[in-house]
């Protein structure tokens, strides 16, 4: 079975890891291809950046719900 992206020809032999240092109140990130490619219906891509960084000041939790939420509302165009 072949993969669309052709990731089985993704090697393991020339990962690397590289450390990032974290201080005590860092926040780490991850996000999916769906939300940096989800766009309002006159096509502009969502701001995760811009939205997330606005958003740090009240905890990672509402910044999260609240990123989720614009980004469905807007995707959706409601």
């Amino acid at each position: 079975m072949n993969s669309p992206l052709r990731s089985a020809c993704v090697s393991l032999r020339d990962a690397r890891a590289d450390p990032v240092p974290f201080a005590i109140g860092d926040t780490l990130l991850l996000y999916t291809d769906g939300v940096i490619e989800a766009r309002a219906t006159e096509g502009m891509f969502y701001p995760l950046a811009e939205r997330v960084a606005f958003r740090t000041a009240s905890g990672p939790d509402a910044s999260l719900a609240t990123s989720a939420t614009t980004c469905w509302h807007m995707s959706a165009g409601l």
